[in-house]
């Protein structure tokens, strides 16, 4: 299990509201994932966000830039082609995708629960949806 940063919460309130233009009420820690850090955050009008947060490691940094392709395919699948099942960045005001936290990339999505609503019974379909998202992970 991944161990929490010493992030300031009230720190991390202000950036977003600066950078992305939204009140977050509370933040909590979510201890997944590999190398970036991972926070639920919840706006005053209790819509939820994750933001994923690169540290300034040699991996981090790596992974970081590494990121931007997946980030850039996921927004236009989502708001060009208009997938619904995409998890997509969202634009901060500087019309970018990721964000600069302290000299940490910064990432805001929309949170997920992690459950599909739509579930696809055809086991072809099913395999060619792992096979291009094994491509675009190992290309991202």
């Amino acid at each position: 299990m991944k161990n929490e940063w010493n992030l300031p919460r009230e720190e991390i309130k202000r950036f977003v509201l600066m950078k992305y233009g939204l009140k977050i009420k509370n933040i909590y820690f979510i201890p997944r994932g590999e190398v970036s850090y991972g926070y639920m955050l919840i706006s005053n009008e209790g819509k939820k966000y994750f933001a994923k947060i690169f540290p300034k490691t040699r991996l981090g940094k790596i992974n970081s830039k590494k990121i931007d392709f997946s980030l850039n395919v996921s927004f236009q699948l989502y708001n060009k082609c208009n997938i619904r099942n995409v998890v997509s960045p969202i634009l901060y005001k500087d019309n970018k995708l990721k964000s600069d936290y302290k000299g940490m990339a910064f990432i805001l999505f929309n949170y997920v629960n992690g459950v599909n609503k739509e579930i696809i019974k055809n086991k072809d379909e099913i395999k060619n949806i792992a096979k291009l998202m094994a491509i675009i992970h190992k290309n991202s």
